[in-house]
This record gives C-alpha cells, sequence and structure tokens, in this order.
C-alpha cells in the first residue's frame, strides 16, 4: 500500500527453499550475484517500478 501511494508498483519473490534448475538454492543464486557475504541470509526480494498510465486509460 505504501509503494501504491507513493506511485509505485511492487512484487514479492520468494527467494527461501527454491531450487535452480542446476540444483543450487536461490538463496546461493542471489547471493553469489549480489556479491553477499555467507553470513547473511537471502529469503524474499521485493521489486520496485514506477507505474505509468497508459493513453486513453
Amino acid at each position: 500500500m505504501t509503494a501504491l501511494s507513493l506511485g509505485l508498483g511492487s512484487c514479492g519473490i520468494q527467494i527461501r527453499n527454491r531450487k535452480q534448475d542446476d540444483g543450487k538454492s536461490a538463496e546461493e543464486y542471489i547471493r553469489e550475484l549480489l556479491g553477499l557475504s555467507e553470513h547473511l541470509k537471502v529469503e524474499s526480494i521485493i521489486g520496485l517500478a514506477i507505474l505509468m498510465k497508459l493513453k486513453g486509460h
């Protein structure tokens, strides 16, 4: 609701307990991608985007 009131759209993505096709955990993949330390836990990601009005709507 807060994101929407700021003109943003949001989408939650569960990372916890998910596996990639190669068997690697989604958490491990994200940790490597972002260069995060092993002591940090990645459980979810929240994507934010600026909402735009479509012409004619």
